[in-house]
């Protein structure tokens, strides 16, 4: 080959080239453009759905908090009348035992057995209060824990969300002023 058909067959795929590579036509532009918004369109609903999923879980949340609290009252409130039902029946207990050196005749035994009876019994049930109400604070607990637990998360939802959304409306804004 000559060293003149190598510059022709250079010349000619450089404007071979030239012509593969043209700007995109409007078409193109419109096409990049559409798709652009309809991606900007997808993160925001992302972001609305991420926020919207957030508020449900903060409003379940507070009723985890609210359920938790009422029944931590609750549980306090069992615990307190198991206290006094205790101490009551430990007081009636000494005043009885104090009392038994009166004991003159079976019938005054029987009685006595019989009120011994019924304070062991509040004694029992003031105890039985007691325990069920720290199981109850207990589930309280553990449910103001994870109404804690969704509130946070929740709020993490919320945010990320609005920031998708933010996101969004900033890149549409600069395709508009750039358009």
């Amino acid at each position: 080959m000559s060293y003149r058909h190598v510059i022709a067959f250079t010349l000619l795929g450089g404007l071979v080239a030239g012509c593969a590579s043209e700007p995109p036509t409007f078409a193109d532009r419109v096409m990049a453009e559409g798709q652009s918004r309809v991606e900007i369109a997808r993160q925001w609903e992302k972001g609305s759905d991420e926020a919207s999923r957030g508020e449900e879980r903060v409003k379940a949340g507070r009723r985890l908090l609210d359920e938790g609290r009422a029944e931590l009252r609750e549980g306090e409130k069992l615990i307190a009348s198991g206290n006094v039902a205790v101490r009551n029946s430990r007081e009636a207990y000494r005043a009885l035992s104090l009392a038994s050196e009166a004991t003159v005749t079976a019938r005054d035994a029987d009685r006595r057995n019989e009120r011994l009876e019924r304070i062991a019994e509040e004694w029992r049930e003031g105890e039985s209060r007691i325990k069920r109400g720290r199981e109850r604070v207990e589930a309280a607990n553990e449910r103001i824990e994870e109404g804690e637990s969704r509130l946070r998360s929740g709020q993490q939802l919320i945010d990320r969300g609005r920031d998708l959304m933010r996101s969004a409306e900033n890149r549409y804004q600069r395709n508009e002023s750039q358009s």
